[in-house]
């Protein structure tokens, strides 16, 4: 597959694509890029043409519902930015509620800490993190050390 991968102009086309390509690149937790929110071969939708923009968002979206994790994980990381997206805080909030443990959870952990703009969040992240955990080592240890 080329580097920069063509956007289908069909939606379940472009999903079927994202979920090719999310499985073609490994995460690789050692990395800087993974620290970051490593989208793997969904790099490319940062150079989409504007025109795509929407429906790569739509697309992804859809993803962060997938039955596979690992296409979950890079959706998540998609949207995982410095920047809070105050509706994404809310649908990451409602994704931790029925989400399992597993590598899903510990990037939903770094992005949810990310994006905690006070005490109340943060200790409402904090209770979060710990049970996405349960009796391993939270990929967001530093908020849970500081508001549990």
């Amino acid at each position: 597959m080329s580097s920069s991968p063509q956007w289908p102009g069909d939606l379940d086309q472009a999903e079927a694509l994202l979920r090719q390509l999310a499985k073609s690149t490994p995460i690789d937790e050692s990395s800087l890029a993974f620290a970051f929110g490593d989208i793997g071969a969904w790099r490319f939708l940062s150079n989409l043409p504007s025109e795509h923009k929407p429906s790569a968002r739509t697309v992804v979206l859809r993803l962060l519902d997938d039955p596979d994790p690992l296409v979950v994980r890079r959706a998540i990381a998609f949207f995982r930015s410095p920047v809070r997206d105050d509706a994404m805080f809310g649908r990451f909030l409602q994704m931790a509620e029925r989400m399992p443990a597993g590598p899903a959870a510990g990037e939903l952990q770094r992005a949810l800490s990310r994006w905690a703009r006070n005490e109340s969040e943060a200790r409402q992240v904090a209770a979060i993190v710990r049970r996405l955990t349960g009796d391993g080592t939270p990929a967001a240890i530093k908020l849970v050390a500081v508001y549990e």
